[in-house]
């Protein structure tokens, strides 16, 4: 891991989400599993998938990656690794059809909640693992974006 936060700091913005390649033949891809919920057994892929972009999996390397490579050196654990944050569909749905405004959307939104609480290194693939805790309500939300 902490080879690939290296290389993934050091590369173009627009190729974040991309494959990382090690060596000419080696390349290490990077992907989300869903486990429970609404996303039960989804996969989504760095450079393939939407919702897994460039800021996202940028992100996801930098900051998750780091945090494992600090915890491992310190030979611990964390209890989560990172937060996944997906709106209920049928929430986005009545907004569209009601035509809501972005506040009354985000006032009235709940989330299904992943924790991704450990991760999977093997062949070629770093494999966080996103695992559900239930829905947000949108009361029980911090008034500061996480």
């Amino acid at each position: 891991m902490p080879l690939l936060g290296f290389h993934a700091e050091r590369r173009e913005p627009e190729m974040g989400a991309q494959p990382i390649r090690l060596a000419p033949n080696y390349t290490v891809y990077l992907q989300i599993e869903f486990f429970g919920g609404p996303r039960h057994k989804d996969v989504l892929i760095g450079g393939k998938s939407p919702e897994l972009d460039v800021v996202k999996a940028t992100w996801l390397l930098r900051i998750v990656g780091a945090w494992v490579a600090t915890a491992s050196k310190e030979n611990r654990q964390p209890d989560t690794l990172m937060t996944w944050r997906q709106p209920c569909a049928q929430i986005v749905a009545q907004s569209k059809s009601e035509g809501w405004s972005e506040e009354k959307r985000e006032a009235m939104m709940k989330h299904h909640i992943y924790n991704v609480t450990d991760y999977e290194e093997r062949d070629g693939w770093i494999t966080f693992k996103a695992y559900y805790h239930g829905i947000e309500e949108p009361q029980a939300r911090s008034p500061i974006p996480l």
